[in-house]
């Protein structure tokens, strides 16, 4: 299985994760990035998020930063095995389109026959969390490099 990449962290909702104690201020503003996607791509984006796979659980309610209404497990991770979000993903394209990779906003509307079905292994979950820290890690640096 080939690195998997992730997607769809924002500053104000992966803030609630960490309280405190961790500078996420590098991670992209959800307030800032809405409106980005069209109608049709957000539909099939949002199909594609919701026949995720499952693949942590994390059984915590965050607070959508901009509507204020709960999103039950939000923190938790899915995959469809190429990319790893948040399961909070599917809410925040829905309510407020915001602005994603390419390469994923590709990879999201190509045809579903081009894509496995996701067996969750102990692998699959250290390489999600693996995905997730280097996703930190790298636009922690990007961050980094424009501030010198």
């Amino acid at each position: 299985m080939s690195a998997l990449k992730a997607v769809g962290l924002f500053l104000e909702l992966e803030m609630q994760a960490y309280e405190g104690g961790l500078d996420l201020s590098f991670l992209p503003q959800l307030r800032a990035n809405t409106n980005q996607l069209d109608a049709v791509t957000c539909k099939e984006i949002c199909a594609q998020l919701a026949r995720s796979t499952p693949c942590f659980d994390i059984l915590m309610t965050i607070a959508d930063p901009i509507s204020g209404r709960p999103i039950p497990g939000g923190l938790s991770i899915e995959t469809d095995g190429v990319w790893v979000w948040r399961a909070y993903l599917h809410d925040i394209v829905r309510d407020y389109r915001p602005r994603l990779p390419a390469d994923f906003v590709q990879h999201a509307l190509s045809p579903d026959d081009a894509k496995s079905p996701v067996v969750v292994t102990r692998e699959l979950i250290q390489q999600a969390n693996q995905a997730l820290s280097l996703h930190y890690a790298a636009l922690r640096d990007a961050t980094d490099s424009v501030s010198r």
